[in-house]
């Protein structure tokens, strides 16, 4: 079985656009996983805690955060209810998946920041401090973390361009291997060979996992196209496919935001 908890991303009342973790949530459905989604907003750490528990030894656990955060003495904290409400340390987020006892984690990170001067050199500092905060190599979890600009860019598509870029390529023929199999470390090496990482995401890093998550199943498309081996950790510049077999959850939502985000 597979699990997945979405955090985030925040969403404007106005914004009236199909959320990037919808159509997301919607692929791996298919590929078979549970979707739990966690609204930001006050009682944030009980209910993470009690979806990734829905995670046995024999599950695989896919954990997406995405938030506009502050880096404070190499600690990030998300802001869970607007520039000027309370923040919320990402560490207390890494505890809890550091107790869980699935049978492997992917870890997807899109972290905004509100620095008007910051250039990728500064992101990079973002995507150290989520790498740390979740001691994703100690810990052998697989993770993908990228750090830019809140508002994304008009030629990235807006807000979380990481986010968007992560769900057009797992469709991608050349993500999956000869079994058919779509696994984190293609989807990388694809968005890494195909320039799009570089144009449209300041910063970025693949923390890859011992034996490696496998993110869909076989389907019965596949690829023998190899893709070049994934160079591992760094930032720029410095399914058998089948429905899901229990409806989508949401996780007891925040009170009460003026439109809250859906998968």
């Amino acid at each position: 079985m597979h699990l997945a908890v979405f955090v985030g991303p925040p969403r404007a009342a106005t914004d009236d656009s199909l959320p990037p973790v919808g159509a997301l949530g919607l692929k791996l459905a298919r590929g078979g996983y549970r979707l739990v989604h966690v609204a930001l907003g006050d009682g944030l750490e009980p209910r993470f805690k009690g979806a990734i528990a829905g995670a046995t030894d024999q599950d695989s656990l896919f954990v997406y955060v995405a938030g506009t955060m502050d880096l404070e003495q190499a600690q990030l904290r998300m802001r869970v209810d607007g520039e000027s409400g309370p923040s919320f340390p990402l560490g207390t987020l890494g505890e809890l998946v550091k107790a869980s006892v699935s049978k492997d984690t992917l870890l997807v990170l899109e972290v905004a920041h509100v620095e008007p001067e910051a250039d990728a050199v500064r992101a990079s500092e973002y995507v150290q401090a989520a790498i740390d905060t979740f001691d994703a190599r100690r810990h052998g979890f697989e993770m993908l973390v990228a750090a830019g600009a809140e508002g994304g860019s008009v030629a990235a598509g807006g807000s979380w361009p990481f986010t968007r870029l992560f769900d057009e390529a797992i469709d991608d023929p050349l993500t999956k291997d000869s079994s058919g199999m779509t696994s984190a470390s293609r989807v990388c090496a694809l968005l890494r060979a195909n320039g799009t990482l570089a144009d449209f995401v300041p910063s970025f890093a693949h923390v890859k996992s011992e034996k490696g998550f496998v993110l869909l199943p076989a389907s019965e498309r596949f690829s023998q196209i190899p893709l070049a081996a994934d160079s591992g950790p760094a930032s720029v510049p410095a399914p058998e496919s089948t429905r899901a077999t229990e409806p989508v959850v949401v996780a007891s939502p925040a009170p009460p935001p003026a439109r809250p985000s859906s998968i």
